[in-house]
């Protein structure tokens, strides 16, 4: 009789690992820098950075089910601290269904936080740590760590395991089916505003060497509106200007006067707005290389709202062509919004230098200038 409830609990096992999804990177090809983005639906998120897959071995055994083990042989190696747009994995995921990702930090002493979404854990460089979390709805998890972490494999839809990861982890704001909502009226009066993250809202007025500084961006004053959906916002955020150069021109990442945010997913966003002034004024929605919604409109006291879709995790960017004003932004699957610094600016002067053209490098779109390589920040990538 024990025998054959042994074999029944191996068969249930059996079953609920067929049904499971596995990226071993075990089975990868080795590779610095590794470029296959597109791992049979899971998706690595460099940015501007790169990941390599080297050899290296760690074993791990669920102590709950002895079936259920690996034998790890190669690692995924971020090479440095990650976010939700850059040295990240991109994991689809149905409704209620368990996500695990094993993973270390480079060296022993080097310890962090990995995220999944808004959730997060501690992660060491001890032993190899196995993380699980249990998703809410169907769609897209994004996995990073804040320090230099390496990846063994990552798995969905085994039943046989119990989440150890938890939302409301520290620093977790926004993240897989969290919203982003940003009403000005809450804000209060501001003479405007340097470059900074606010509330998880990225505010960037112009680069700081920029030889002209802007002052007026995100000036926010009283003015009640009420739009036709039956939000009432009594306080505006000014852009004061356009969001590019009229030398550059239209850019779908923009240089000056923007607000920005990082999602982990499919996200749609709305936003309730005032053009500024008389002429057709236009707002912008865009991923930093499409334009996921515009809105172009001549008559300053009409109620405008414009709402889009990106097409899945990454940076949003707010800006117009010319002065609008801003009452509320909402989002869905947003995700901690890291602050754009210095050394990621610059990509005005590039565009308007001569010689200077786009295209495609390492699943990014980059600005070829005498030989060197710039994403469309202005950092430069290399090669």
């Amino acid at each position: 009789m024990k025998k054959i409830f042994l074999f029944a609990a191996a068969v249930m096992t059996a079953l609920s690992m067929n049904a499971a999804q596995v990226w071993n990177v075990s089975e990868w090809t080795a590779a610095d820098p590794y470029e296959t983005l597109d791992n049979n639906g899971l998706i690595l998120i460099p940015g501007s950075k790169t990941f390599k897959v080297t050899e290296n071995n760690k074993s791990w055994e669920n102590p709950n089910d002895q079936t259920d083990a690996f034998s790890f042989t190669k690692r995924l190696q971020a090479g440095g601290a990650g976010k939700a747009t850059e040295r990240a994995i991109q994991i689809p995921v149905n409704a209620n269904e368990n996500v695990e990702v094993w993973a270390i930090t480079s060296n022993s002493t080097t310890t962090g936080k990995i995220y999944f979404g808004s959730a997060s854990a501690d992660i060491n460089g001890e032993g190899l740590n196995y993380f699980c979390y249990q998703a809410k709805s169907a769609g897209n998890i994004v996995v990073y760590a804040d320090c230099n972490a390496n990846y063994y494999a990552f798995r969905t839809g085994a039943t046989n395991v119990t989440p150890n990861v938890t939302d409301g982890g520290e620093g977790g704001e926004g993240g897989e089916g969290a919203a982003g909502v940003w009403n000005f009226s809450e804000w209060g009066a501001s003479t405007g505003y340097t470059n900074q993250v606010k509330n998880n809202l990225g505010l960037y007025a112009c680069s700081p060497s920029a030889e002209t500084q802007i002052t007026n961006f995100g000036l926010t004053e009283a003015n009640s509106k009420k739009f036709d959906d039956g939000f009432e916002g009594s306080m505006r955020f000014k852009l004061n200007g356009g969001g590019y150069s009229s030398a550059a021109g239209f850019s779908a990442t923009p240089t000056q006067r923007f607000v920005y945010f990082d999602v982990t997913a499919v996200s749609h966003i709305k936003v309730w707005f005032l053009t500024g002034g008389s002429g057709e004024r236009t707002l912008f929605i865009t991923d930093g290389e499409n334009t996921i919604a515009s809105l172009a409109h001549d008559g300053s006291s009409d109620k405008l709202i414009l709402e889009g879709d990106s097409k899945g995790a990454g940076r949003i960017y707010i800006f117009a062509d010319q002065a609008c004003n801003l009452y509320k932004i909402e989002a869905t699957n947003v995700g901690t919004t890291q602050e754009i610094k210095e050394d990621e600016q610059g990509i005005e002067e590039l565009l308007v230098a001569p010689k200077a053209t786009k295209m495609v490098y390492k699943g990014q779109v980059v600005i070829v200038k005498e030989g060197r390589m710039f994403n469309l920040l202005g950092a430069e990538v290399l090669k």
